[in-house]
């Protein structure tokens, strides 16, 4: 019989699968308090979610929230990354920790609900974030108008200069 604890967290983590756009799992046996507590640093500044979670339960919750099973991903100790904004930088925050510490390794996840791999978390990785993609996105909207803005200034200054040269001509003739 399960005890209210765990049925109380398989809940908690069946919302927080629903609701991630992306669940990044990783073995992080071997890390010592102080790797662990870097880790965990960097994913505050980022601002997604980790936690470690049994196996077991973690497969409860995600099969309660829909998501594909992951075969052989769940096993050993388990750290999961939740992405619900963004998916990109729990990728990009556990691949570079663990290409700087080769104690933490990257099993596997869900993105949307489906099961990837790890090599499909380095390819996420590798993607621009969520800011980046917005801050081009401002930059390619905001360029037609400054083009826009150039043209009108640049005949503006003709008109200038064409007004200036007849008032010049009129007061030679005069």
């Amino acid at each position: 019989m399960p005890s209210k604890k765990k049925i109380s967290e398989v809940e908690a983590l069946t919302e927080r699968f629903k609701n991630a756009q992306v669940a990044i799992m990783a073995d992080y046996r071997g890390l010592n308090a102080v790797e662990t507590e870097n880790l965990r640093t960097k994913v505050r500044e980022a601002g997604f979610e980790l936690r470690v979670c049994k196996n077991r339960l973690m497969k409860l919750a995600i099969e309660a929230s829909g998501g594909e099973k992951l075969n052989g991903v769940l096993t050993g100790p388990t750290i999961v990354a939740f992405g619900v904004e963004d998916p990109v930088a729990p990728a990009k925050v556990l691949t570079e920790f663990a290409k700087s510490n080769d104690k933490l390794k990257i099993k596997g996840g869900l993105l949307e609900g489906k099961s990837v791999t790890p090599e499909t978390i380095e390819q996420l990785a590798k993607m621009p974030s969520r800011e980046e993609l917005l801050a081009r996105l401002l930059g390619d909207l905001k360029s037609p108008i400054t083009r826009l803005a150039t043209v009108i200034e640049n005949a503006r200054g003709k008109i200038v200069h064409a007004v200036d040269a007849v008032r010049r001509k009129q007061e030679d003739a005069a």
